[in-house]
């Protein structure tokens, strides 16, 4: 099972100041973990979005993303994904707009 220290992070190409990770996690299932300015996160926590064929996944209310998450906020999650196969369903009926 994927967690948080199997995450390669990569210097962020248009602001060397930001990281990002881009995780596929399944067919069409893609995890994005990004660190730095203009980020909804710090210098130990991260801003995190799940993708669905490229479109957003609700990760709580009235957000597509969630921030400020600790790298055990980040395993959950990764948890949730991997070991749950109607966790992206159950989050879309519970936030979904």
């Amino acid at each position: 099972m994927i967690q948080f220290e199997d995450l390669k992070f990569t210097e962020d190409h248009w602001n060397p100041q930001k990281i990002i990770c881009n995780k596929h996690l399944g067919p069409g299932i893609r995890l994005s973990v990004i660190q730095g300015p203009d980020c909804y996160s710090d210098k130990s926590t991260y801003e995190v979005a799940l993708f669905l064929n490229t479109k957003p996944v609700p990760l709580q209310e009235h957000e597509e993303v969630l921030g400020w998450a600790t790298e055990q906020d980040i395993n959950e999650l990764l948890v949730n994904i991997q070991s749950d196969p109607l966790f992206i369903s159950k989050m879309k009926s519970q936030y979904d707009r």
